[in-house]
């Protein structure tokens, strides 16, 4: 199982990276918050914050001193919902499709 998945946000290449268990337990109020925003929602600030809180901590593993900050100005509604996913996944919160 893959524990890294390859994005580009604004013009860069950037490594999400799978979220440990001690990671995954001081986001749980992040992934609380943003439980449920639909993919034609549009996430209100604290959601946004949430985001990018999540996206951070992966991206921190292979990214040293990115910020949640900065990640905000890296994403946009076209690009996170693909982020989100792909933290998701390699973390294993959602299970991959089984099958072709």
């Amino acid at each position: 199982m893959d524990e890294t998945v390859k994005m580009t946000l604004k013009g860069k290449p950037f490594t999400f990276t799978a979220l440990s268990f001690k990671q995954l337990r001081a986001l749980r109020p992040q992934f609380q918050i943003v439980k449920g925003i639909g993919s034609d929602d549009m996430p209100n600030d604290e959601q946004i914050t949430a985001i990018a809180e999540i996206c951070a901590t992966s991206l921190s593993d292979q990214h040293t001193g990115i910020t949640a900050e900065a990640v905000e100005d890296m994403l946009t509604l076209a690009t996170v919902g693909d982020a989100m996913k792909a933290v998701a996944g390699i973390s294993g919160l959602v299970k991959a499709p089984t099958g072709e």
